[in-house]
């Protein structure tokens, strides 16, 4: 990505071209087959229907591919007049894409090979890259809980952080899921989900769900009081110390 922001910069008319910004990621693809293959059911095979269509599959288009179309070859005279725009907001972009890809204090600036990042292979150990294979490499599954926590945040008030994010992980890990998926078929011959065990709340006897669920009522109003009043000794210190 950084040489290519350069190479816009540099050749500003290289945004408009349709090889160069589709080829931005063929280095990854030819050595990747699984976003190779994904790439290509993308934008050659997974099919669709427009709004107006019907869904009928002989009205089915490639959505991807019309989108494709449509930025690099618009066919409407307003479009093809924005070029000389399109290619002074480029030159903007990318400036303002390096400016933060280099940014030291920014976890980017760790994998850059031209400042020698950390965590770039221009520094890596071959050990270090071989532990790093089979592993995730996006946090969506963070990204997922932080959002969580920020929807709880706001509309439950007073909520603990740590409770808002215990939310999260049930949700993520489906310690309380039913899986109802393995009594419910779309039809007769539906064998999805027919391996999967329960969660592990729904893997306890019964009694002791029961048991768990009574346990957890009774004890509520005294646990939030104590844990109140626990919050709000610390948000009183944190005043007085803002205040020195």
């Amino acid at each position: 990505m950084e040489s290519a922001f350069m190479e816009i910069i540099d050749d500003p008319s290289k945004f408009l071209d349709e090889d160069f910004m589709m080829g931005l990621f063929s280095e990854i693809s030819d050595k990747v087959d699984p976003f190779k293959a994904y790439l290509e059911y993308m934008f050659e095979e997974k099919f669709g229907n427009v709004v107006e269509n019907t869904k009928s599959e002989d009205d089915k288009v490639l959505p991807y591919d019309l989108i494709r179309a449509a930025v690099f070859y618009p066919d409407r005279d307003d479009i093809r007049k924005t070029d000389d725009l399109c290619r002074e907001l480029a030159v903007t972009a990318a400036s303002a894409f390096l400016i933060e890809f280099r940014d030291e204090s920014k976890a980017t600036a760790q994998y850059l090979s031209s400042i020698g990042g950390e965590n770039s292979l221009a520094v890596l150990s071959e050990s270090k890259r071989k532990a790093g294979l089979g592993k995730e490499s996006s946090n969506s599954t963070s990204e997922s809980l932080h959002g969580t926590v920020t929807h709880l945040m706001k509309v439950s008030g007073t909520i603990r952080l740590d409770h808002a994010a215990g939310d999260g992980m049930l949700q993520t890990n489906g310690h309380i899921d039913r899986n109802v998926s393995q009594y419910i078929k779309k039809n007769r011959n539906d064998k999805s989900d027919e391996d999967e065990t329960p969660s592990l709340f729904f893997m306890l006897p019964e009694e002791l769900r029961i048991t768990a669920m009574i346990a957890a009522k009774r004890g509520a109003p005294t646990l939030r009081k104590k844990e109140h009043d626990v919050a709000l000794n610390l948000q009183k210190e944190a005043d007085l110390r803002r205040k020195r």
